[in-house]
């Protein structure tokens, strides 16, 4: 169970990685600061 878990936990964090990368550069081609 834990394993399963940690395991959730680790594509969630990903998904949330990725999507934070995403932001970064789409505010880096409007030339924004994060």
């Amino acid at each position: 169970m834990k394993s399963k878990n940690s395991k959730t936990v680790r594509t969630v964090k990903s998904e949330e990685n990725k999507e934070e990368t995403r932001k970064k550069e789409k505010c880096r081609d409007l030339a924004c600061q994060v």
